[in-house]
């Protein structure tokens, strides 16, 4: 008997992993240079698992036949005649024609597959299908012979197509196969195990076959004993014919004494040794066919309970395969999901590498404009120190010093001088010499009461120094809060740059630098935010400080004016 057994055209490398389809990668062909000008070429070079033959080189410049090697036709290595049991004279047929390469079944009894999908039923022809350069070719399947223990195998071979210009044809992978960033150890791991489970079913598809081979003998068996039972009805009918006529003759012989001879004796004698003979003759029959048809009876029970358990397993091995096939559906367009969410991903970090360096550069500028306004903060503070200084030891001077008479006339002159100066005086309102001294004590009393005033304002404006420097240290305080956070926006920066160099992070990793990179942007508007605010304290501080020269001058001019006169 002889079994049938597919291996799907797929091979496997010393790893187990395969290596001539689905995305992986099949030997080139050596020794190969095809050249422009002539004709378009078929190379097919042999499979781990495939039957040994040498490379093929075919020339399509008509029609090639594929085929089992016979007398007249045998092999070489421009024609694709093969010394292979498991193949039709006439398997398959490949031919060029309008740019394209073809191939077809014609008839064969084993089948010819491409990719491992086979063309067409047994003895059909198939319709043309065309081939790519790469894809893995397979015709006719392993036969597994019973009585010598002996497998046949099968041509599987990958082929390589080059146009007449010498060009290679495309592969199926690139003209029709969507790219997918699946890795390519998960892809062949799946297709190991829908191959192993297709090898499982063709396996059980072919037990499943002898099975019913046997089944069919058992039945036939069933058949002959039912026909011994038959027989031997017919024959116990028989015996029981015979012993009647026994017992007829015997009344015969006791009836006609006188008639009896030797020679019916000797008949009666042989006819009951045929009886008893024919009655042995019946019980082994009898007992044979019994032990016959109770072994065929448990046969058959044994075989209908492995053809359950065979279809059971073929009909898990099936939706195992139909899930797996379902899973890596699936994954592709998991993979799908993910490349376009990594390319999303490279957009916005490219945006965010921008970002990071207009937020490295604005951060130096910061930097520089923040040690600027330390050392004007530092310098003004300094300043203001001393002037309070200055004026507090002014205020608290109380010594007083005496004019005496002869420079009386001299003091009184600069006080008019003064007073002409800031304006108090109109043309209308200039007197004489004589009439000086009286006018002046009028004078002195209205510069008492200006001098009052200017030490009242003098007063608020301290007051309001006071208020501006707390402001000013409160604002201090703002400027070291915000340094601290320029330091985690520095840390931040260093965390974008480090992130930019690594290009295989994951994609929560990315959402995670992004999310960073968002949070940078929003500490960016609050250091904006600070460089106004500090901005404004300078200037605050600088209006103050001109405030604070203004009266300064004018308590120094009231002093002069109160001590000239005194």
């Amino acid at each position: 008997m002889v079994t049938l057994k597919n291996t799907g055209g797929v091979e496997l490398d010393k790893d187990g992993i395969m290596t001539n389809m689905y995305n992986c990668e099949v030997p080139q062909a050596e020794g190969v240079k095809p050249e422009g000008g002539g004709h378009a070429k078929a190379v097919l070079i042999p499979g781990k698992s495939s039957h040994p033959f040498q490379e093929r080189t075919l020339t399509l410049d008509q029609t090639v036949k594929i085929g089992r090697s016979v007398a007249r036709i045998r092999p070489s290595a421009t024609n694709g005649i093969f010394d292979c049991k498991v193949l039709s004279r006439n398997h398959a047929v490949i031919w060029y024609d309008n740019k394209k390469f073809y191939i077809q079944d014609t008839k064969s009894s084993n089948g010819t597959f491409v990719n491992n999908h086979r063309l067409s039923k047994g003895s059909e022809d198939s319709l043309p299908r065309e081939i790519y350069s790469g894809d893995v070719v397979q015709f006719g399947v392993d036969v597994l012979e019973n009585q010598r223990k002996v497998t046949h195998g099968c041509i599987i071979a990958t082929v390589k197509l080059y146009y007449p210009n010498g060009k290679e044809a495309d592969s199926s992978q690139s003209s029709t196969v969507p790219k997918s960033d699946l890795p390519q150890e998960e892809i062949c791991k799946l297709q190991m195990i829908i191959y192993e489970a297709q090898q499982r079913e063709a396996r059980l598809h072919d037990k499943l076959e002898e099975l019913q081979f046997i089944v069919g003998k058992l039945e036939v068996a069933c058949q002959d004993a039912l026909t011994n039972r038959f027989e031997e009805t017919r024959l116990l009918s028989k015996i029981e014919n015979l012993e009647k006529q026994t017992r007829v003759m015997r009344k015969i012989r006791q009836g006609s004494i006188d008639k009896t001879s030797e020679k019916a004796e000797t008949e009666i004698h042989q006819l009951l040794i045929d009886v008893e003979k024919v009655q042995c003759a019946s019980r082994e029959i009898q007992e044979m066919q019994h032990r016959k048809l109770l072994e065929t009876e448990q046969k058959l029970a044994e075989a209908q309970t492995a053809a359950t358990n065979l279809q059971s397993e073929v009909f898990a091995l099936r939706e195992h395969a139909s899930r797996s096939e379902t899973h890596i559906q699936e994954l592709a367009a998991r993979c799908t999901n993910f490349s376009q969410t990594i390319d999303v991903l490279k957009t916005n970090l490219a945006a965010q590498i921008e970002a990071n360096q207009d937020l490295e550069a604005r951060l130096a500028e910061i930097q520089q404009r923040e040690a600027e306004f330390r050392s004007n903060f530092y310098q003004n503070s300094e300043l203001l120190k001393d002037k309070g200084r200055l004026i507090t030891e002014e205020c608290e001077d109380d010594d007083v010093p005496k004019k005496d008479k002869d420079n009386e006339d001299i003091v009184l002159e600069w006080i008019y001088k003064c007073y002409t100066k800031i304006g108090n005086f109109d043309q209308k309102d200039r007197i004489n010499e004589d009439d000086r001294t009286e006018y002046l004590k009028k004078l002195i009393s209205s510069l008492r009461d200006a001098l009052c005033n200017g030490l009242q304002n003098i007063s608020t404006c301290l007051g309001q120094l006071d208020a501006a420097r707390v402001e000013f240290e409160r604002s201090k305080d703002d400027v070291d809060k915000y340094l601290s956070q320029k330091e985690e926006l520095m840390s931040q920066v260093e965390v974008n740059r480090r992130f930019r160099c690594n290009k295989k992070k994951s994609q929560n990793e990315l959402y995670s630098e992004v999310n960073k990179a968002i949070i940078m942007s929003s500490n960016l508007d609050k250091v904006s935010k600070l460089e106004e605010e500090l901005r404004e304290q300078e200037e605050y501080s600088n209006m103050l400080e001109s405030c604070l020269q203004f009266y300064k001058r004018m308590v120094a001019m009231a002093k002069g004016l109160a001590y000239g006169f005194f």
